[in-house]
């Protein structure tokens, strides 16, 4: 779904929200990668807009829940984009820290994996 000239919210993930930001003429940014397992749907709806993978520059997490992770390492690897994440989330994210209200046996079920690199942002 088209938010405006620059911004489009994918449609491959009903589950959770994940943007495409046109932030310059050949490049892009992904914001959130969905629930595990639909790397390649991504990539499909991305090529389908005629974006490239290795256009898409950076992606951001909004936060560490696994329904905006999901794809990160996929998408990382598949687009060579730099990932992003707020730094109090990184340590979730690359699961060396529990989830509050999470057991161990949960945070362990978690199905997605964990990436590769994530810078830190600070928000605001």
């Amino acid at each position: 779904m088209r938010i405006s000239p620059q911004i489009v919210r994918l449609d491959c993930c009903t589950e959770s929200n994940i943007y495409v930001v046109k932030t310059a003429p050949l490049e892009y940014v992904l914001i959130d990668t969905g629930i595990p397992g639909l790397a390649d749907r991504i990539i499909i709806e991305l090529r389908n807009m005629d974006i490239q993978p290795k256009l898409i520059k950076h992606i951001f997490l909004t936060h560490h829940e696994e329904d905006h992770i999901g794809n990160a390492k996929q998408l990382q690897f598949m687009t060579g984009a730099s990932l992003w994440a707020d730094p109090e989330d990184i340590p979730y994210i690359l699961k060396k820290k529990r989830r509050h209200g999470h057991s161990l046996i949960q945070d362990m079920r978690l199905k997605y994996e964990v990436p590769f690199e994530i810078k830190p942002f600070e928000p605001g």
